[in-house]
This record gives C-alpha cells, structure tokens and sequence, in this order.
C-alpha cells in the first residue's frame, strides 16, 4: 500500500473550504463525496476522518489510509481534473476495505456518468 503522490493530494485550508461550499456532493454509506472541476492539470483528493468516527487517532488514520489506497486505484480513471474531498463518517469506520472500496466505486461511476 502506498501513498498518494503529492500531485494528488489536496491541501490548504481555502481550498479545501472552497470545495466544501461550493462542490458537487454525493454520499453512500457513511462517506461524503465533494467534487469540484481543479483548476490543476491532475486529480486532486483530501479526506477528512473527524473525531466523530472513532476518538482513537490510530482507528482514524487507518480509515484514512484505506480511502487513500482505493483513490490511488480509482485516479487513472478519471479523465478530466478534479478536485476531490471524502469526507468520512462514523457509519464508515465499521464498513471494511471491500465495503469502502464497493462504495467509493459506486459513487465514482456515478460521477463519470453524470
């Protein structure tokens, strides 16, 4: 497993803000899904595990990292450049690898066909 490359990884508070006011959402399964057009030449993605989930920073940061591993599959296939922010909550943290990763698919396929 590993990581994002930074080209893929959004940062930076306003930016972040800005995709949370005024991007598309979409949820399934305790995930929040944010999209925005980047005004960048790659797909970017944050995701966001609160204290909501689990007050452990342990549990939270391993949730963190199965989003991320399944983004880093789903990136290729997205074709135009987007800004992307998964927002988890506390009905994700009992979900598992393959029920983050059905879910994440779902939306994905959603989102290409809309």
């Amino acid at each position: 497993m590993a990581a994002l490359k930074r080209s893929y990884r959004l940062s930076g508070r306003k930016t972040i803000n800005g995709i949370l006011r005024s991007g598309r959402r979409m949820g399934a399964g305790g995930l929040t899904v944010y999209v925005l057009q980047s005004k960048n030449l790659n797909t970017r993605v944050a995701v966001i595990v609160p204290k909501k989930v689990d007050k452990r920073a342990v549990k939270r940061n391993k949730l963190r990292r199965q989003i991320s591993e399944i983004m880093r599959k789903i990136i290729p296939q997205i074709i135009e450049p987007l800004d992307i922010i998964i927002y988890a909550g506390p009905q994700s943290a009992g979900s598992g690898f393959d029920g983050l990763e059905k879910t994440l698919n779902a939306v994905f396929k959603k989102l290409i066909q809309a």
